[in-house]
C-alpha cells in the first residue's frame, strides 16, 4: 500500500475519533434535554460547526479543486489550501510518495508525514488539528519561551543579538531563535550573495547578515509600507553596504501585478483588479542586469508565488546551484509541485523539509547541491 494512502487513512481515523469524542461530550452537556427532541441533522451541524467542520457535497469539493487549478486565490485561506492538499493526496498518492522518497533524511520524512496528516485534519476541523497532530519541532510552549527572551525597546521594536528590529515579534523569533531558513548544511556562509524574496520588514535579511561577513543580501519587498520599514531597519543597524533593498516582487517574468493584504499576509492577484500595483521582475533578469557574479542562497516566502518565481530563476539556479530555502505551505500542491520542478532542473539537489512554527504555516523545503557535501 502507498505510504501516502496510509497517512490519509490515519488522519481520517484520528479526526473521526476526535469528532466522535467531542460529539459525546456535547451530548453529555445537554443534560435535561431529550437527545431525540431535535432533528439529528441539525444537532450534528451545530456541533460540527462549533468544531470548524463544514459539510461539503462532492461536486462542491471538485469545484474547489478546479478553482485552484485556474489560479483562484488560496493564499492565506488555510482551509482551502488544506483541502487542496487532501484532495491531491487522495487522488494522486503515488505523486506524494515520490516526494517522500526524495527527502534525504528521516527528520524530513517525519515532517512530511506530519504535514500531510495535519493538513487533512485542518481541512476538516481547522485549528483544532493541533490537538491531534502537534508539530514535530516547535510547540506553543516553545514560542512563548522564545518570546520571553526578546528585549522590548518600545512598541513593535525589539533588540535581539545586537540588532534593533522594528516589526512583528513572531517574525523575528522565527528568524533568529527557530532559524527558519537554515537546516543542517543549508545555511548562509561567509561571502555568500543571497536573494531574500519576501523580505517584509527585514527580519530574515538581518539574520542572514550575521553569517555572511563580506557577502550581500538583495532583499526584495514590493509592498510600499513594508519596504519603508525594511529600509529603516537596515539603517538602524548600519547595514546599508550589506543589505540592498529592492522594491519589487519576483516572478517568472517582468510584469506589473495587483497585490493586496498587509505585511506577510499580502497576496498576489494574477490578473486581478483589486489592490495596489507592484513591479515584478525575475531573478534571472535581476542577476543578469546587475552583473551578479554568483548567487549562493535563495530564500522565498512570497505567499504562494514561489513556483512562478523559481521558474523565473531557472537559469540562475542551474548555473550556480545555490542553497535554497523555499516555503511550501501556501498553496495546497506546493509540497509536491515545487520539489518536482527543482529536481527537474537540478538533479544534483538533496531535499529536506522542516516546519518552523506551532501553527499552520512556515513549512520550508531546503535544497543543497550533493557535489558540495
Amino acid at each position: 500500500m502507498s505510504h501516502t494512502k496510509n497517512l490519509v487513512e490515519e488522519a481520517f481515523g484520528k479526526v473521526h475519533n476526535y469528532l466522535e469524542s467531542e460529539y459525546k461530550k456535547e451530548l453529555d452537556e445537554m443534560s435535561g434535554k431529550d437527545p431525540l427532541s431535535t432533528p439529528r441533522g441539525s444537532k450534528i451541524n451545530k456541533i460540527s460547526e462549533k468544531f470548524g467542520f463544514h459539510g461539503m457535497r462532492l461536486q462542491d469539493f471538485h469545484k474547489i479543486s478546479q478553482l485552484a487549478e485556474h489560479g483562484a486565490s488560496l493564499l492565506g485561506l488555510n482551509k482551502l489550501s488544506s483541502t487542496e492538499t487532501m484532495y491531491e493526496a487522495i487522488q494522486n498518492p503515488d505523486r506524494f510518495d515520490r516526494i517522500y522518497e526524495l527527502l534525504a533524511d528521516e527528520e524530513s520524512k517525519k515532517t512530511f508525514d506530519w504535514f500531510i496528516k495535519y493538513r487533512i485534519a485542518f481541512a476538516i476541523i481547522g485549528e483544532l488539528a493541533y490537538d491531534i497532530f502537534i508539530p514535530n519541532n516547535i510547540t506553543r510552549q516553545d514560542l512563548e519561551s522564545s518570546q520571553k527572551k526578546l528585549q522590548k525597546v518600545s512598541d513593535n521594536k525589539y533588540k535581539i543579538d545586537n540588532f534593533i528590529y522594528n516589526g512583528n515579534y513572531g517574525e523575528v523569533v522565527e528568524a533568529f531563535y527557530f532559524e527558519q531558513y537554515a537546516y543542517k548544511n543549508v545555511k548562509p556562509s561567509s561571502g555568500d550573495v543571497i536573494i531574500d524574496a519576501g523580505a517584509c520588514f527585514g527580519d530574515t535579511a538581518l539574520w542572514f547578515s550575521k553569517y555572511i561577513e563580506n557577502g550581500r543580501v538583495y532583499a526584495f519587498e514590493p509592498m510600499e509600507d513594508n519596504f519603508k520599514i525594511l529600509k529603516e531597519n537596515i539603517k538602524a543597524n548600519s547595514l546599508e553596504k550589506v543589505i540592498i533593498p529592492v522594491q519589487k516582487g519576483v516572478g517568472e517574468t517582468e510584469s506589473k501585478l495587483k497585490i493586496s493584504g498587509y505585511a506577510r499576509g499580502a497576496s498576489v492577484e494574477f490578473g486581478g483588479s483589486n489592490g495596489k500595483t507592484i513591479d515584478i521582475t525575475s531573478i534571472d533578469k535581476f542577476v543578469s542586469d546587475n552583473k551578479i557574479e554568483h548567487v549562493d542562497f535563495i530564500k522565498m516566502d512570497i505567499e504562494g508565488a514561489e513556483l512562478s518565481a523559481l521558474k523565473g530563476a531557472a537559469e540562475t539556479i542551474k548555473k550556480f546551484k545555490p542553497k535554497l530555502a523555499i516555503c511550501v505551505y501556501h498553496k495546497g500542491k506546493d509540497i509536491v509541485e515545487i520539489p518536482e520542478y527543482l529536481i527537474s532542473i537540478v538533479p544534483e539537489y538533496n531535499f529536506y523539509l522542516k516546519h518552523n512554527s506551532h501553527t499552520f504555516g512556515e513549512t520550508v523545503l531546503y535544497c543543497e547541491n550533493k557535489s558540495q557535501l
